[in-house]
């Protein structure tokens, strides 16, 4: 009698076993398939960069497909305005801006020139705002620099940060001063 409960328990753990090996199975197909479509759509969104999308749909459509294939790495919005190029709101800080006064010390290019910034964006840059102006640069560098919940921060997070909503020129230069 006890040698057939023992059988029946080594054939119950038999069974349990197997049904945990095609369990482990099952999941690394299926981690096999999703590591195969993240490596499609990568390859993809690379293409796309390459020939660069033809329109605000089609950026925003691979920006989302970008963001559920890693829910982890935050992706700047364009800052993007209605038939406005935003050279305008830099006009009016130069004067008196700290960080943007190099775009007169820049060598020969600008000798005795005013810094000229005109002219439109192409089509696919014309959208709804998502922008209500563009912040002076020392309060962007202050406010990622000093987080008041991680504390003071070093210059490549700090770069970091400052990248994954903004850009202008010499931002790597104004972060390590």
């Amino acid at each position: 009698m006890r040698e057939k409960e023992k059988e029946e328990r080594e054939a119950q753990k038999e069974k349990e076993e197997r049904e945990v090996q095609k369990e482990k199975e099952r999941e690394g197909r299926e981690e096999r398939a999703a590591q195969r479509e993240l490596k499609k759509l990568e390859m993809e969104l690379e293409k796309a960069r390459e020939r660069k999308p033809s329109s605000v749909e089609e950026m925003e459509t691979l920006a989302e497909r970008y963001r559920v294939a890693h829910p982890n790495k935050p992706l700047a919005k364009p800052c993007v305005m209605e038939n406005t190029f935003i050279a305008s709101a830099y006009k009016a800080n130069q004067k008196t801006g700290q960080y943007t006064q190099n775009f007169k010390h820049r060598g020969p290019a600008f000798a005795g020139q005013e810094p000229s910034f005109s002219g439109q964006r192409p089509q696919n840059y014309k959208t709804q705002s998502s922008c209500s102006g563009v912040p002076p640069v020392d309060s962007v560098l202050k406010l990622a620099h000093y987080v008041p919940v991680a504390g003071h921060m070093g210059v490549a997070r700090t770069e970091e940060r400052i990248l994954q909503s903004f850009y202008w020129p010499n931002v790597q230069k104004d972060v390590k001063m």
